[in-house]
């Protein structure tokens, strides 16, 4: 099952010839921050800044902040200072995904003297990337993008914030994206009286995703807060899909218009667990809510209220054009035999008198003897909710089972496993009715497979038809060890590494039930080429293989820390690196584009300077150098440039 789960003669040679004698025009930077920095250095790796906040003032359109491995303590919130543009935006990326630590201690920022904000803050800016960054122990929010467009935030990883791990707010907010972030212990202010919102939260943002985060433990209410994954007020046209959320004292999901108007949100492919509750769309303070869907997700082991709801809290408004179809809810509903209306897999309850348009068609309930003292859904009987279609098993008090109900057993892979595929001969295969249907299961496989599609998450395919080979393969080689990456498979559940070394083959699986895109094969031989595929496995069988990659493991490390300075005398730029332990010399390389192509243009160099001459006045130059031993050659140093005169 699913786990608890980026541009391509003579009149060639004048216009090379006219580009070096041309000034390069200022271009974007890279910035370095490192613990052992100082805030009055230039900013470069090998002279980087010491904390993030100086990185933060500094960035322009274009720019990249580096954030080396270690913790960093600020004494005051990181405000980014600038925007960035569609074409250049400024990116703020951990060298290493998690290992910049940013540690508020709990006291950056200080609630009482600088009100909700964020550790990590974005204030009516545009166009920026946080990438890979860990916030801890945040005095309240996390990571807080304000009156944003344009902004991104992935693989990042929050712990322990008083508020919401990630936030996004306020009218003008656009095009904000949540993706692939994790987020642990949010909300966690120690009073009860202080609003934190939620583990995630978007507010009145127009046009947003969050995909592929993993929400969990808050397991206590210290605070007034802490749902999982909220989009509220006047949020429009979002998705919140592939996300995990699981071991949260509050409901998983909550979609919820209060005293605004939303629209048009779509919550599918998630997988929601040992919550208080499920998924809940509601409004609570009068706000309009229209057009939200919640399909494809997978429900189980809720707590205390229902699995999936329609709900009428407060002052509730209009809750107008909702479906709820194909999802799997397993051993949903209040375990408590004193508890009652809450208690059950699916509850419509919404009243209001502008009400309209509620389905509920379908889905796969299964329940068990534990939350048996509910109904499978319950409803007010309200005129404008259609309950259609859906496939019901297990022990239930009375309740509404709606039209064409399926009462079966599914035929679940394992339902005391979590594995909630469908087994041949299950009742639920072609088995749909009506609309809205789903075009993609839980799986990300393409619906229907048959006949018809199936009831609930998943769809079932007859045959062996695997998932697609893995593309985008590609090999990085380190001492002993080659790193792979790759692209996922949609459908794919685990990838299979095969390597050889010999070109096409014949290929052994080093490793199976790889689950991420990322695989590192070590213990190689240095000097030695191997050949890689990857191939992508789910229930159904066994993709192709990946296109080939190779890649050639080195004996020495590269070196380190190299910088470029411009010379006193004229067109002369002087190099000068740290030594790789066993280097027997050194190959120069240089481009006149940052990254490359690179020409190498010195060879056999046996001492770590190098005087480059003969060069172009007003000429940026980039370089980088290499190792060599009688095994082989290094991967490349860092880039260091400079500008001859």
């Amino acid at each position: 099952m699913k786990t608890e789960i980026v541009i391509r003669g003579l009149i060639r040679s004048l216009a090379l010839a006219l580009a070096l004698a041309i000034p390069a025009v200022a271009s974007a930077a890279t910035y370095y921050v490192a613990t052992n920095g100082n805030d009055n250095h230039p900013g470069t790796e090998a002279q980087p800044f010491a904390t993030v906040n100086k990185g933060a003032q500094v960035a322009q359109a274009g720019d990249t902040v580096i954030i080396k491995s270690g913790t960093y303590v600020p004494t005051s919130r990181i405000v980014v200072a600038n925007s960035g543009t569609a074409a250049a935006p400024i990116t703020f990326k951990a060298e290493v995904k998690h290992g910049a630590v940013i540690d508020g201690q709990s006291q950056v920022p200080n609630m009482n003297v600088d009100g909700r904000v964020g550790l990590f803050e974005m204030v009516n800016k545009s166009w920026i990337i946080v990438d890979g960054l860990r916030i801890e122990n945040s005095g309240f929010w996390g990571i807080w993008a304000d009156a944003c467009q344009n902004i991104t935030i992935r693989n990042c990883y929050t712990f322990n914030t008083y508020g919401s791990g990630i936030l996004a707010t306020k009218a003008g907010s656009y095009n904000i994206r949540i993706l692939d972030n994790t987020v642990q212990r949010a909300c966690m202010y120690p009073s009860t009286s202080v609003n934190t919102s939620e583990c995630i939260t978007v507010a009145s943002v127009d046009t947003f995703e969050i995909a592929g985060n993993i929400v969990f433990d808050r397991p206590v209410d210290v605070s007034n807060g802490g749902e999982g994954i909220d989009a509220k007020n006047n949020c429009t046209n979002g998705t919140i899909h592939t996300n995990v959320v699981f071991d949260l004292v509050r409901v998983g999901i909550y979609i919820d218009a209060y005293s605004a108007n939303l629209s048009n949100v779509s919550v599918y492919g998630n997988l929601v667990y040992n919550c208080r509750g499920g998924i809940r769309v509601a409004s609570e303070e009068s706000g309009t809510l229209t057009n939200v869907s919640v399909h494809d997700n997978v429900i189980r082991d809720i707590t205390r209220a229902e699995g999936i709801g329609i709900r009428g809290y407060l002052n509730q408004g209009p809750l107008k054009d909702i479906f709820i179809y194909q999802n799997t809810l397993v051993r949903s509903g209040n375990t408590n035999p004193a508890s009652t209306w809450e208690n059950c897999a699916i509850l419509c309850d919404s009243n209001n008198s502008a009400d309209s348009n509620h389905v509920v068609r379908n889905n796969i309930i299964v329940t068990t003897a534990a939350n048996a003292n509910g109904p499978y859904i319950r409803t007010r009987n309200q005129s404008y909710v259609t309950v259609d279609r859906n496939l019901l098993f297990g022990p239930a008090a009375s309740g509404v089972t709606g039209s064409n109900a399926i009462f079966a057993d599914p035929l679940f892979i394992t339902m005391t496993g979590n594995d909630f595929h469908l087994q041949s001969g299950s009742p639920a295969i072609d088995a749909v009715l009506g609309s809205p249907l789903s075009t993609m299961d839980f799986d990300g496989l393409a619906r229907p497979v048959g006949a018809a599609g199936d009831l609930g998450a998943f769809e079932w395919v007859s045959s062996t038809t695997a998932p697609p080979a893995p593309t985008g393969l590609a090999a990085s080689a380190g001492v002993s060890a080659v790193t792979l990456n790759w692209n996922a498979s949609p459908g794919g559940t685990s990838y299979n590494i095969k390597r050889s070394t010999s070109q096409g083959g014949l290929y052994t699986t080093v490793a199976s039930g790889v689950t991420s895109t990322s695989y590192t094969d070590t213990g190689l031989t240095n000097g030695t080429t191997y050949y890689y595929v990857v191939s992508a496995v789910n229930l159904l069988g066994e993709s192709s293989d990946s296109a080939q990659v190779s890649a050639t493991p080195m004996a020495i490390a590269a070196p380190t820390n190299l910088t470029a300075v411009q010379a006193n005398q004229p067109k002369r730029i002087n190099l000068a690196w740290t030594a790789s332990a066993g280097a027997q010399s050194y190959n120069v390389k240089r481009a006149t584009t940052s990254g490359g192509p690179y020409v190498t243009i010195a060879t056999g160099v046996t001492a770590t300077t190098f005087a480059n001459t003969g060069l172009l006045k007003g000429v940026t130059y980039y370089y980088v150098v290499s190792a060599t031993t009688a095994a082989g050659e290094s991967a490349h140093s860092n880039q260091a440039s400079a500008t001859a005169k």
